[in-house]
């Protein structure tokens, strides 16, 4: 045999695994590539951010130096998630990281079928063949093992030269957490970001079980007194009539006696999981961490002895926030799936008869926090066909996948889930009126919505800041008993009207618009005192550190 066959022969296999490696590791860490190339990012940029991603993958190649080819198919659990990855970039400019990680675990899988709608097939399809690519690559390649000095060799090199970037770059940017920094580089990612969603929140009130505010009502009334906050979701300020809008889309609220308009309140998030826990309980974007450690606005109002009920039309989320589990130190607590609702019809309406049905039942005073379905996505199932106002729709025109050929009838299905939300507003006042008890009714978005606002062919939903996303309607009805009652209450509402207000001030407005105090109230963020203070609006950003400010966001 000559020497030419005998060095083919040798460096066949060579150049073939070599090959075939290459190719398993770009297809591993090709959201980085997919992403960077994406926003446009300079090609010496890619190559650095590919190359911190192929050392990750060595840092545990010494466990694994007799057989290699466990590895690289235990490795086809990151090549599973690179479809999903990748279609998450290119509709919502969003790669795997805790804001996409707490997305996951917060969606249902109705609302998946409802978002991936329209991408199903190809998203299916695309994720197996994806995933049978890489494992038809691992399979074909025949190293089975290296020697242990070189995977020493290798791992070393890689955790050194990974790990040193990213504790400099944690130190370049002064942030206390890595958790940011990893997110930056897939597959990382996919660990940093399950490890924020699941792990850096107790997802319980063990810490709160011996807590209590030692609210008391300041008064003693022969009157029953209602009290009812409605929580919206997805809701925009300027798509509302009464807030200026072009279109009748709140055409009772707009005629509605004794309602106030407040136009000047910001979201503490653009997510349900960080905003909510901002109105419920003392939680601010300073100090989240406050909402385990206590006790809400049910066990302040239980102190006082109202019976209290949360009725919900979203499903429960154990998974990101502590709303669901303030929800449940309720008196009565119904989710979706209750024997009590009708399970036919998901819309909110299904609510209105269970709430005139308990304040029935009891004599007691009440307080319900109610939190809609409102404008959630898909916006054409979140209203019946009467409200089918602005048209074409979704109900007519499939609006899945959304894209901007569907922009008017998208805007014409969210704004007619507007008009039914103005309807499931008044209702609710409607039903507390007739009881002519001592009451209120609140309503409050938990964020707004992006309609092509920062992407003119991409629809952003509530996935980025913005002034669209943080800027929502706030409204309080008071009865007229109320307005006797509590006369100067009232009177604080009108001449803070045009005050900034956050949403982290609800929390200490219902308790005072209710006369309830404790040790620890302060006035400064009731907006029905006359000691109320201006507030800083801040908000905080999912998956970041630190406190931003709506005053600082573009126009």
């Amino acid at each position: 045999m000559s020497f030419v066959k005998i060095k083919e022969k040798v460096n066949k296999p060579f150049w073939k695994n070599a090959y075939l490696l290459s190719l398993i590791l770009l297809t591993l860490i090709f959201p980085n590539i997919f992403y960077l190339t994406h926003t446009n990012a300079p090609s010496l940029l890619i190559l650095k951010y590919s190359a911190i991603a192929l050392l990750f993958l060595l840092n545990p190649i010494v466990f694994f130096y007799k057989n290699i080819k466990i590895y690289l198919y235990a490795l086809s659990f990151f090549a599973l998630f690179v479809p999903m990855v990748c279609f998450s970039i290119y509709l919502f400019d969003l790669k795997f990281g805790a804001r996409l990680a707490n997305l996951v675990f917060q969606t249902n899988f109705e609302e998946t079928k409802e978002i991936t709608q329209g991408y199903r097939t190809i998203f299916i399809v695309v994720t197996a063949l994806y995933t049978a690519i890489y494992i038809f690559l691992v399979k074909k390649t025949t190293v089975k093992a290296i020697s242990l000095r070189l995977a020493l060799f290798l791992s070393i090199i890689s955790i050194s030269i990974v790990w040193g970037k990213m504790f400099q770059l944690k130190k370049d940017f002064k942030v206390t957490s890595m958790y940011g920094i990893l997110d930056e580089y897939y597959p990382m990612s996919v660990i940093s970001g399950t490890m924020q969603a699941l792990l850096t929140a107790p997802n319980n009130l063990n810490e709160a079980r011996d807590f209590s505010f030692h609210a008391f009502k300041e008064d003693s009334l022969p009157t029953r007194q209602i009290y009812v906050l409605v929580i919206g979701e997805s809701s925009r300020y300027d798509h509302w009539q009464i807030n200026g809008y072009n279109r009748q889309t709140s055409p009772l609220l707009s005629n509605l006696h004794n309602l106030i308009t407040f136009p000047h309140m910001a979201a503490g998030a653009h997510f349900t999981w960080l905003s909510v826990p901002q109105m419920i309980t003392r939680a601010t974007p300073g100090n989240m961490e406050i909402q385990y450690q206590e006790k809400g606005i049910m066990s302040a109002f239980k102190d006082a002895g109202f019976k209290t009920i949360w009725l919900s039309n979203q499903d429960p989320d154990y998974y990101t926030g502590s709303f669901t589990l303030h929800a449940e130190t309720s008196d009565l607590c119904l989710f979706p799936g209750a024997t009590q609702l009708n399970a036919k019809d998901p819309y909110d309406e299904r609510y209105l008869g269970v709430i005139d049905s308990l304040i029935q039942e009891s004599s007691k005073n009440l307080f319900i926090i109610f939190h809609t379905m409102g404008s959630h996505w898909d916006y054409s199932k979140r209203y019946p066909a009467k409200f089918d106002f602005f048209r074409p729709s979704g109900t007519s025109v499939s609006i899945n996948p959304p894209n901007s050929s569907k922009k008017e009838e998208i805007v014409n299905s969210y704004d007619n889930t507007i008009r039914y939300t103005d309807y499931i507003i008044d209702s609710v006042i409607q039903i507390i009126r007739k009881y002519n008890a001592i009451s209120y009714v609140t309503y409050v978005s938990d964020h707004g919505e992006d309609l092509f606002d920062l992407n003119k062919t991409q629809l952003n939903f509530h996935l980025s800041a913005s002034r669209n996303t943080l800027h929502v309607p706030y409204f309080i009805w008071t009865s007229n008993e109320y307005n006797t009652t509590y006369k100067w209450k009232r009177q604080n509402l009108l001449k803070n009207k045009n005050r900034r207000l956050g949403e982290n001030d609800i929390f200490y407005t219902l308790l005072n618009m209710s006369n309830i105090s404790f040790p620890q109230f302060d006035s400064t963020n009731s907006i029905s005192s006359s000691a109320f203070h201006d507030s800083k609006q801040e908000y905080i950003e999912q998956g970041a550190s630190g406190i931003h400010y709506y005053s600082k966001l573009a126009n």
